[in-house]
């Protein structure tokens, strides 16, 4: 018995665009498929392999389809990402520790990772060049990185502060590392949550204030310090945001 040729796939569209929420069957857009014994098997296609991710968001992936003799066909097809995004590391809370503590090493969960097109991957997350003494006080570091399935990797390296003892005093801010577009205006202030201040008297004076480092003009990881003093106390609170601004 004579076999029929291989399916065909053929594409109406040539490159897909997609936004990052793309689904499985966005990308079966423009995508069809035939055969001269079964005729039309398009809701028979299924995707492949994904590419790394090139320079302009674009990559490829494999489509393949198979007729009822077995016989397959493989096309792979362009997309690009017009929304695409790098992953981005966060912090739960500040990398702020204090010797009293007697602490032996930096807990990894105060990290996450997010990615627009695969999520939640902290489970991905690496870390090195941790050089943090809990037994001297300082400033030291630590890098964290991470990489999507697109191939696509962004690495950092995080202030981490060892300080004698923790204030009576607090300050909470609302996120502990936030992203900048380059050139883009940053108010520290924004990210203040709350504070001491907000219970403050006649009788308790407070006072918040912030030294920053941060230049929008050049990509890189910075950092604010915020300390809340008090007439009531010798020990100041003290907080920790580290911006990273985009190239």
């Amino acid at each position: 018995m004579t076999k029929s040729s291989p399916p065909v796939i053929e594409d109406s569209i040539k490159v897909l665009h997609v936004n990052s929420d793309f689904t499985y069957y966005d990308l079966l857009e423009g995508l069809t498929a035939t055969d001269d014994v079964d005729g039309d098997l398009t809701d028979q296609i299924m995707i492949g392999e994904f590419s790394s991710l090139g320079e302009d968001n674009s990559a490829s992936y494999n489509c393949v389809v198979f007729d009822s003799d077995g016989q397959s066909s493989e096309f792979n097809r362009k997309m690009v990402i017009d929304d695409y995004a790098q992953p981005r590391i966060y912090l739960n809370s500040p990398l702020l520790f204090y010797q009293i503590d007697n602490q032996s090493s930096i807990p990894r969960e105060q990290f996450f990772a997010l990615d627009k097109i695969d999520g939640d991957i902290t489970e991905r997350l690496k870390f090195s060049g941790d050089t943090t003494d809990f037994t001297h006080l300082g400033d030291y570091s630590l890098t964290a990185s991470v990489d999507n399935n697109f191939g696509d990797s962004v690495s950092y390296t995080f202030p981490v502060h060892v300080r004698d003892k923790a204030s009576p005093l607090y300050i909470t801010l609302t996120q502990y590392v936030v992203y900048c577009s380059r050139n883009a205006t940053f108010d520290p202030m924004r990210y203040v949550k709350e504070s001491s201040n907000d219970l403050v008297t006649v009788q308790t004076p407070y006072d918040l204030s912030v030294r920053s480092n941060v230049d929008t003009s050049n990509p890189g990881v910075y950092e604010v310090e915020y300390t809340l003093s008090s007439e009531t106390t010798s020990v100041p609170a003290i907080t920790f945001l580290v911006v990273i601004v985009l190239e």
